[in-house]
């Protein structure tokens, strides 16, 4: 696969985490550099490392992760979405909640990159690649999808300091969306 085409592909693969970034970033105004980077390593090495794995996985299991991918990414989604609006709803001081918790990232940083687990599978199904060529394709997509997620987390970041009280919202509904927008792409188009 030619490396700008794997380029625009982690571009495209990287609009879930880049999202979910900057929704992580309007949770967190008071955060620091370091959670913006340990988010972006997350997404960035969960969207390399689900590509790879469904480029080797290839049409062993295309039909399986083809029939519910979708419905795990927004349940996974609509979960963090509706726990990040109850809180910020909940709690009078601004809590932490989406960053500091390892296990919300963890379950996050899957939920965005199940379509890179899809991509992955139908690459392996359409060409014939090289494993050292897909290997480099696949740290592309993870390096891009870091990038993006750093700089989205960064926007939130600012935008969060601007927005005060309803930030944890607007971030839980934009999570929520993120879902809505994989179902609806799964089961409609």
């Amino acid at each position: 696969m030619p490396y700008i085409t794997s380029a625009i592909l982690g571009v495209g693969l990287a609009m879930d985490a880049f999202a979910a970034s900057v929704s992580g970033g309007m949770s967190n105004v008071g955060g620091k550099i370091k959670h913006a980077l340990i988010t972006a390593l997350s997404y960035g090495l969960f969207q390399a490392v689900m590509t790879f794995i469904g480029y080797c996985t290839g049409s062993y299991f295309s039909k399986y992760i083809a029939a519910f991918d979708h419905w795990v990414a927004f349940i996974l989604l609509t979960y963090i979405g509706v726990r990040t609006i109850v809180s910020s709803v909940r709690d009078k001081d601004k809590s932490n909640v989406y960053i500091f918790s390892f296990k919300l990232l963890f379950i996050t940083s899957i939920a965005t990159s199940i379509d890179a687990l899809a991509a992955g599978v139908s690459l392996a199904l359409g060409e014939a690649n090289e494993g050292e060529n897909f290997i480099i394709s696949c740290l592309i997509i993870g390096v891009i999808t870091f990038v993006l997620s750093f700089v989205g987390f960064m926007l939130g970041k600012y935008t969060g300091k601007f927005l005060k009280k309803k930030v944890e919202i607007a971030g839980g509904i934009i999570l929520i969306l993120i879902g809505v927008k994989v179902l609806v792409e799964h089961l409609f188009f």
